[in-house]
């Protein structure tokens, strides 16, 4: 069941809450040292790696009913045109206060917004070097962009033999890789194998998934279910996303990302089955809303941490995420209005 503006209610509002989750983490690591909660937040990373996934393959096979020519370059730059606006706009903030907190000379802003071209360009972990990470989270933002080209190419190619051999081997091979040799899933700076970004193979894993939970999806929703096994699947639904956050708030860093990285795939295929009361529940507009606040609160966290980093000292831990929450979600919502205002604006004038 979806609602007006073709947005899963029950996804959307899951993507607010690990987008929060996250933010705790990154800002407990950095104004406290350690993150007592959700010191497993990394995971939640592969939450959006899997729906980017499954969005895609809805995007490839509505393009395919339409009997539109869309090649993976324009479903690339499409995706971009959406993203780039709060991207550069939380860009620029964060840049602007960081050159204004250092006093940095005329020189250096200059030599600093030069070594930001991969950044800006959403290349900063395709593997090339020489380049000055400023909003070091939006990796994921690149490394989505990449795969996400690649995986629409290969589909372009080949849709039968990616989707039966080469997806399930990508996500069985490189979630075995990393649990062998990382034990973790938290990678995404490095390359362990043929120079490869670690975060371009996670994203691949993830998105590959995704693709999974696209085709098993619909399994689910070729019938309509009776009310009991929708109530079942509802619990289910519930229980999987909740026993993920569970997992999320232990320490992390141990094997048992994997199985939240299960759970998680669980919960998004119930979620997009439309077999389940709780995504009916929460199609509604404000929730969907809500859900829009996630991506500038992913992009504006850095700037938040180092914002009261600088003019809030000492905080106790509670008082101190409140604030953190609070001042992440004003900022993300005034830059959603400003982009709304612009793009009001650029609508009128053309």
């Amino acid at each position: 069941m979806k609602n007006q503006s073709n947005r899963n209610g029950a996804i959307e509002l899951w993507r607010f809450i690990l987008i929060g989750a996250i933010g705790i983490m990154h800002f407990s690591n950095s104004y406290y040292g350690s993150s007592p909660y959700f010191g497993g937040a990394y995971v939640a990373t592969e939450f959006f790696f899997i729906v980017s996934g499954y969005l895609l393959f809805v995007s490839f096979y509505k393009n395919r009913a339409r009997e539109e020519e869309i090649n993976a370059w324009q479903f690339t730059f499409h995706r971009i045109k959406n993203l780039y606006p709060c991207y550069l706009l939380s860009f620029l903030v964060l840049f602007c206060f960081i050159m204004v907190q250092d006093k940095a000379s005329l020189s250096t802003w200059i030599t600093n917004f030069s070594q930001s071209a991969w950044e800006l360009s959403f290349l900063q972990i395709s593997g090339l070097k020489g380049f000055r990470l400023f909003n070091y989270p939006a990796w994921y933002i690149s490394a989505m962009l990449i795969v996400g080209y690649f995986i629409y190419a290969l589909l372009e190619l080949n849709e039968k033999k990616f989707a039966k051999l080469y997806m399930p081997l990508a996500v069985l091979g490189i979630y075995c890789f990393f649990s062998k040799n990382a034990e973790n899933i938290d990678v995404w700076g490095g390359a362990k194998i043929l120079d490869i970004s670690d975060a371009l193979m996670r994203a691949f894993a993830g998105m590959s998934l995704g693709g999974i939970c696209y085709y098993a999806s619909l399994l689910i929703k070729k019938k309509q279910r009776s009310s009991v096994v929708r109530v079942l699947l509802s619990i289910g639904e519930l229980a999987v996303f909740l026993l993920s956050i569970f997992l999320m708030n232990q320490k992390g860093h141990t094997q048992i990302d994997f199985y939240i990285i299960l759970l998680l795939a669980v919960g998004i295929t119930l979620s997009f089955s439309e077999q389940t009361y709780i995504t009916k529940l929460l199609s509604k507009q404000p929730i969907v809303w809500i859900g829009k606040l996630s991506y500038p609160m992913f992009l504006n966290q850095i700037f938040v941490i180092y914002l009261i980093g600088a003019y809030l000292n000492q905080l106790s831990y509670s008082k101190g995420i409140v604030i953190f929450m609070m001042i992440l979600i004003a900022i993300s919502f005034i830059e959603l209005l400003i982009l709304q205002g612009l793009n009001c604006l650029k609508t009128k004038v053309l």
